[in-house]
């Protein structure tokens, strides 16, 4: 998909790639970052106390009370319902196995994603609040600029028309066995 008709690289769609490339990386590198707490995240000392660090699922208090059907949580992520089904045998949650789960040690507040591309997801869009943040300081730096928030209300109700169904792409983890390879490519093309 990066040939000309003639057969060579297009040299411009080889660039813009090598471009998107480089710049995931460097999105995938960053640290995850507690944003619901009031810190100063200019600090770069007290910024680093807010480091989010992967944990185990299974201990983490929101994977527990998902396991008592006490609550239901959204993807820190993307904000889709996390849905799984209990099973009795094991003790697990058979949706979970993809699961990504993330902890602040200094507030102690938990993250669960749907798996790694969530995590992309969320690294992603802490970049980017970072850098609208800085252009703005960095156009006017008298105004007060606030940072926008990226962060789901846990207990958020959004309206049905803007309610995600579900969380599905070609690269979920949870799904790789019932994705139709074939089809999918097919349907990209048409």
């Amino acid at each position: 998909w990066i040939d000309d008709e003639d057969g060579e690289i297009d040299q411009f769609q080889l660039e813009e790639i090598q471009e998107v490339v480089q710049n995931m990386t460097a999105v995938e590198q960053r640290q995850m970052y507690d944003t619901t707490s009031v810190y100063d995240e200019d600090n770069a000392e007290e910024k680093e106390k807010h480091v989010l660090q992967p944990v185990q699922l299974k201990s983490m208090r929101r994977y527990r009370k998902m396991l008592n059907n006490d609550k239901q949580y959204v993807c820190d992520a993307c904000g889709v319902v996390l849905e799984y089904k209990k099973d009795k045998k094991k003790h697990t949650l058979k949706k979970s196995k993809a699961w990504r789960g993330y902890r602040c040690a200094q507030s102690e507040k938990e993250y669960i994603f749907h798996n790694r591309l969530c995590v992309k997801l969320r690294k992603a869009k802490e970049f980017i609040r970072d850098e609208v943040y800085h252009f703005e300081v960095d156009k006017d730096p008298l105004a007060y600029v606030a940072r926008m928030q990226i962060d789901f209300m846990r207990d958020e109700q959004l309206d049905g028309e803007f309610r995600p169904l579900q969380f599905y792409t070609t690269f979920d983890e949870s799904q790789k066995s019932k994705v139709k390879w074939t089809r999918n490519i097919r349907k990209y093309y048409r």
